[in-house]
C-alpha cells in the first residue's frame, strides 16, 4: 500500500506501518537508513478530487495557507526516495 495524499492534518492521529513505507522505496535509495524513523509516524490523508475548473486549486492553496497542513509538492513526488536524506 503507497500513501498517496494531498494534505495532512497535523493535528489527525493515524499510524503509517514501518513495513508499509519500506515497501513503497528502493532497498538502496538514499533514504534507507532513516525509514524506520517513520514507523510511529500519525497521518491523516485529506485527498482533494474534482473535475477541472471545480475550485480544486483554490481549495488546496487555501487549505495550505492556513498552516495547519503538510502539502504535497513537486518535489515530494519527484525525490520521494531522498526526502529523509536531504
Amino acid at each position: 500500500m503507497a500513501v498517496s495524499c494531498i494534505l495532512t492534518a497535523k493535528d489527525k492521529k493515524h499510524f503509517i506501518g514501518g513495513d508499509t513505507m519500506q515497501s513503497t522505496n528502493p532497498i538502496n535509495s538514499p533514504d534507507s537508513p532513516h525509514l524506520n524513523m517513520l514507523k510511529d509516524v500519525e497521518v491523516a490523508p485529506i485527498i482533494i478530487l474534482g473535475d477541472q475548473r471545480s475550485g480544486t486549486t483554490l481549495l488546496y492553496k487555501t487549505l495550505a495557507d492556513t498552516g495547519c497542513f503538510n502539502v504535497v509538492r513537486a518535489y515530494h513526488i519527484i525525490k520521494y526516495d531522498e526526502i529523509l536524506s536531504n
